[in-house]
């Protein structure tokens, strides 16, 4: 799948610029979390990763770095669960981020208890908000791509 480059996300909310505004806002409001930047941007550049995303995985790779991952957990993350990379907190916000962004493949209450083991009940939540943003810029991108290619 070829992306052009990030002007398709800006053509695509150029038409809703209320929304994007909205959606930016809602973005910005994730600063006051109590989650580090660390984890929301591992768990963008992780949905964008999944969510076959290239512009968005380019983008938040480079959050990322800003944002303190290392360029070795940026490497390896398509392979977490197999990495020393990561530790357990990070962990459980790369498997909350899988399951989230991969919601047909179902979640469950054994899912959350896994998660709860590292992350508390405002971390989670925090989490699950960052991940459903995300997931909506990821969406909204690749249909944009696909319109502007008609």
């Amino acid at each position: 799948m070829f992306h052009r480059s990030s002007l398709t996300y800006v053509n695509g909310f150029r038409q809703i610029p209320e929304t994007l505004k909205a959606m930016q806002n809602v973005e910005k409001s994730f600063e006051s979390f109590s989650i580090s930047q660390k984890w929301r941007e591992l768990a963008r550049l992780r949905a964008s990763h999944i969510n076959g995303c290239p512009v968005c995985v380019s983008v938040h790779s480079k959050e990322a770095l800003a944002g303190g991952v290392s360029d070795t957990q940026i490497h390896q993350l398509p392979v977490w669960p197999h990495s020393n990379a990561f530790d357990e907190k990070e962990k459980a916000v790369l498997f909350w981020t899988d399951k989230l962004t991969k919601p047909h493949k179902g979640i469950s209450l054994a899912d959350v208890q896994r998660v709860r083991e590292h992350l508390s009940e405002k971390e989670v939540v925090e989490l699950t908000a960052v991940l459903s943003s995300i997931n909506a810029f990821n969406r909204a991108t690749l249909a944009f791509d696909l319109m502007e290619r008609k």
